[in-house]
C-alpha cells in the first residue's frame, strides 16, 4: 500500500483561504511547532507576538490577516521577536517528541 505524503501548509495557502481565522494546528504546522503545546501556551495567556482570540474556555483562534502580517514582518521561529523567545523555547521542549 502506497502512503500519501502530506504537504505542509504555506504562506500562499494562508493567503488563499476564505476563512478570517486560523486554528492553532494550522499555525503550529506553519511554524513547525507541536500543536498541542502551542494550544496550551496560548490558553495560558503567553504573548506570541500575533493576536490570539479566546473563543471559549478551551478554544483559541488566530486572526488570519494579522498572522500573515506578523509573518511578513519577520515573525518566524528562527527570527522571533523578544516577546516570543520564552514561549518558543518552551514549545521546543514539547517539540522534541513531535519531530
Amino acid at each position: 500500500m502506497r502512503r500519501i505524503k502530506k504537504t505542509r501548509i504555506t504562506l500562499d495557502d494562508l493567503e488563499k483561504m476564505d476563512r478570517e481565522y486560523l486554528l492553532p494546528a494550522e499555525v503550529a504546522e506553519l511554524l513547525r511547532l507541536n500543536a498541542q503545546c502551542l494550544r496550551i501556551r496560548m490558553r495560558g495567556g503567553e504573548n506570541f507576538g500575533f493576536p490570539i482570540i479566546r473563543a471559549s474556555e478551551t478554544r483559541v483562534i488566530i486572526p488570519r490577516r494579522a498572522f500573515i502580517r506578523w509573518l511578513r514582518d519577520g515573525g518566524t521561529v528562527t527570527t522571533v521577536p523578544a516577546t516570543m523567545e520564552a514561549a518558543i523555547a518552551k514549545c521546543r521542549e514539547c517539540n522534541e517528541a513531535y519531530v
